[in-house]
């Protein structure tokens, strides 16, 4: 390397003819990403290196790329191909003149030009995006990027074809074209809105195409553009209100279901309910820009005319509509608890929708999204309520009913004193089924609990009630799954009260009592599932729960929880024994010291178990899993 004085036009000499073009456009393609990346390759001096790359290279890309440029026009396809793949290498690792890319209006003509054809279509598209990237500094190259603007214009009609014949990898490739250079001309954008609205405008004809690979490509540009807008000045986010207005509607028709989405695969069903949570975190940005009233004021206006027009008789699907309440659910972390010029109008709506479960869910998941602004407007509360508790009874929407009793409780539960019999009566009736769905009714019981403590003292014999009974059941036929389940989830929900209701709460010493007269059942639960890890796990879990919030009275279980971990530790040496222990200690804070000696003890007992399993069998520990503590 360091030899060879001029490699690159001995090179030029011997292959730069017909039937070697190839070859030679090969070894002009490589040249510039090898020398860059030598340094990790050779011994060379760091500094040799640098100055060799500097000849071969820097001062060479001037003379390489008017000779590329100077062979294109008559070269075939293929050979077009090789020169643009050299091009764009050569932009990229080369450091280019400034009065190369400013003069030469060849280089750009070739890059359009490749772009518009079929042939050559996804090399000019690389090439061009090399290009936006070293011209971004708009004090350089203030005429190059003119022209590209001019340019980018006269790709439009490359958008309508792609769309109508339905050319995804192509429609793909144009809207990265368009995405990059946004990306890189974006203080450029914020500066003038109307100027290079050929770029937002190209990348929003992109968008309306339904395609998610298509459309994520997008999203990167448009949370850069709003925070940049956000950044600036107001008179700046002005010039923007037509571009997100129309990004609203345009992500809104891509929030749509398909209408065959009953045909939907299990792998297709989640990844589209992951794409419409990504595409809703593009409604936030138009949130921010547009500001929250008036990006709600544009769905609800779409909303209310699909329902008018259904209300004529038209043909409107449920999953247009169902997009448009999505659109409100996804906005919400945008919207302040205080906006009045549009929530008590969306909210008003919400009950004339037509009777279609897939708008039931989705009208419920908003209730709950919205349950903050619902405090600060309470007189909405109980329509929600009624909907909620109405969607218990289907099982397509009682899962999004569980889950906004839980937020309507929390942020609510200073208004839902009158609706306290309801939240229990969903706990004991449900209590034996849906059990995934029944540990977000437990939290909000455990927030009504922390809001009216003492009116809700003469509800906790039910409860109880409700939780032993089904424990008691189980563990009389313990070895059916169904049994295991049922102990699993009443562990569970037990640890949520625990965990939730607060320690100055008047109903944390219920609690505790309650857990004091059910200590033998604990102890039943360990001796019959005393090898089942989920339970033990479970079990230990509401243990460690138990021990931190009741500190304060836990000492009088502080022996028969010390005994219960070594029971179980000496027979079934589950990680989480271990973890209860150290909890203990670090939770039990005796001043008179007549407890320190147990727990010492305890820790001796422990390591000794532990020793003895290491010395008899060091292969001990390979079929006890961690705990998920």
């Amino acid at each position: 390397m360091v030899d060879w004085q001029d490699p690159l036009v001995d090179m030029e000499n011997i292959l730069c003819k017909e039937e070697t073009m190839q070859i030679f456009l090969q070894y002009l393609s490589v040249l510039p990403e090898e020398c860059i990346d030598a340094r990790s390759r050779t011994s060379v001096d760091g500094s040799v290196l640098d100055g060799r790359t500097d000849v071969l290279i820097n001062k060479k890309s001037t003379h390489v790329i008017n000779l590329l440029l100077g062979m294109y026009s008559s070269a075939n396809v293929e050979v077009r191909n090789s020169i643009l793949n050299c091009l764009q290498n050569w932009i990229r690792y080369s450091k280019i003149d400034e009065t190369l890319l400013e003069s030469n209006e060849v280089l750009l003509q070739v890059a359009f030009d490749a772009v518009k054809s079929k042939e050559c279509f996804e090399l000019g598209a690389n090439l061009l995006e090399e290009i936006f990237i070293v011209t971004q500094d708009a004090t350089k190259y203030k005429r190059i990027i003119e022209k590209i603007h001019d340019c980018l214009e006269s790709l439009y009609p490359l958008f309508e074809q792609f769309i109508s014949n339905e050319e995804e990898d192509e429609l793909k490739i144009l809207c990265r074209l368009f995405v990059e250079a946004g990306e890189a001309y974006l203080d450029l954008i914020v500066a003038d809105a109307n100027y290079f609205s050929c770029i937002t405008n190209g990348i929003l004809a992109a968008c309306s195409f339904k395609n998610f690979e298509v459309i994520e490509l997008s999203f990167n540009f448009w949370y850069q553009l709003s925070q940049q807008l956000v950044r600036n000045t107001n008179d700046k986010v002005e010039q923007f209100i037509p571009c997100y207005s129309r990004l609203v509607g345009v992500t809104i028709k891509n929030l749509e279901y398909p209408n065959d989405s009953s045909q939907m695969t299990a792998a297709e069903r989640d990844s589209f309910r992951s794409f419409r949570h990504e595409i809703g975190d593009t409604l936030k940005d138009c949130c921010l820009v547009l500001g929250e009233s008036m990006a709600l004021k544009i769905v609800f206006h779409c909303l209310s005319d699909l329902v008018a027009r259904l209300n004529l008789g038209e043909n409107v699907a449920w999953q247009q509509i169902e997009a448009c309440i999505f659109a409100f659910r996804a906005m919400g972390q945008k919207v302040h608890s205080d906006e009045s010029e549009m929530m008590p109008a969306i909210m008003e709506f919400l009950p004339r929708l037509p009777p279609h479960p897939k708008l039931k869910y989705a009208s419920i998941l908003v209730f709950s999204r919205f349950s903050d602004w619902t405090a600060h407007h309470p007189q909405f509360l109980p329509f929600q309520l009624e909907t909620i508790f109405g969607g218990l009874d289907s099982e397509e929407t009682f899962s999004a009913s569980c889950l906004a009793m839980k937020y309507i409780a929390h942020s609510c539960a200073m208004h839902i004193k009158p609706f306290i019999p309801q939240f229990l009566n969903v706990f004991v009736r449900f209590y034996d089924s849906y059990t995934s769905d029944i540990h977000e009714v437990t939290e909000a019981l455990a927030y009504l609990m922390n809001e009216f403590s003492e009116e809700i003292n003469i509800y906790w014999p039910e409860i109880f009630k409700t939780i032993s009974k089904s424990i008691e059941n189980s563990l009389t036929n313990p070895n059916n799954e169904n049994s295991v389940n049922a102990i699993a989830a009443s562990l569970d929900r037990l640890t949520c009260f625990v965990k939730y209701v607060k320690r100055e709460s008047n109903c944390s010493k219920v609690l505790f009592d309650f857990i004091f007269s059910f200590w033998n059942v604990f102890l039943s639960i360990q001796n019959v599932y005393l090898k089942n890890h989920d339970v033990v796990d479970m079990l230990c879990r509401f243990l460690r729960h138990s021990i931190s919030q009741f500190s304060e009275y836990f000492l009088p279980l502080l022996s028969p929880t010390i005994q219960f971990i070594l029971n179980g530790y000496s027979k079934y040496p589950h990680c989480s024994y271990l973890w209860i222990g150290s909890v203990l200690v670090r939770n039990i804070n005796d001043q008179q010291g007549n407890k320190v000696k147990e727990l010492e003890e305890m820790i001796f007992s422990l390591s000794k178990i532990t020793h003895d399993l290491f010395q008899n069998n060091q292969n001990s520990f390979i079929d006890f899993p961690d705990s998920n503590f």
